[in-house]
């Protein structure tokens, strides 16, 4: 079949890493490929938005419209601005926050565990639940349990299903 495809926009944080991390893998039997650019390329299925576009975040975002791309970025209140996974450092640890909103756009589902990891999840109307604190009331308004709940049996951590013509 045809390979997942993950693009890196802007000036490439992870020089080698990503490549050396990804040599080889497959998803679903289909082996993932790197493209670097500037520019939004065609045939995206995962979209690294690196802190270089941080001023064309909303254009790429509306570029990306409801096409099943994930959106993934280290730029400032990115899930705030529109995009799926906006990634933090918090001392040596990386951080995600997820915008359930962006995602159902996109036509993706994010599996109850990814969601169980995220700092916060911003959902449908706006609702944001922050788990930094343990504060978990606005999170469960945020997340609609039949929608994200997952059916059939316990899903891989990392899990995303791709709902579009395109299912990796």
């Amino acid at each position: 079949g045809s390979p997942v495809v993950v693009c890196v926009l802007g000036v490439d944080p992870f020089g080698s890493a990503l490549d050396d991390a990804l040599q080889g893998r497959t998803v679903k039997g289909r082996l993932v490929t790197i493209r670097r650019s500037h520019d939004l390329p065609g045939g995206c299925h995962v979209a690294f938005i690196a802190f270089s576009e941080n001023k064309r975040v909303e254009d790429i975002i509306n570029r990306l419209g409801s096409t099943p791309v994930l959106s993934i970025s280290e730029v400032d209140r990115f899930t705030q601005r529109g995009g799926i996974i906006g990634l933090t450092m918090n001392g040596s640890y990386v951080r995600f926050d997820i915008n359930a909103s962006a995602a159902d756009r996109a036509k993706l589902t994010m599996s109850a565990r990814l969601l169980a990891l995220a700092s916060s999840v911003r959902g449908a109307g706006g609702a944001t639940g922050d788990r930094r604190g343990g504060c978990r009331r606005g999170r469960a308004a945020a997340v609609r349990p039949g929608r994200w709940q997952g059916q059939g049996g316990p899903r891989p951590l990392m899990d995303v299903r791709f709902d579009g013509a395109v299912e990796p």
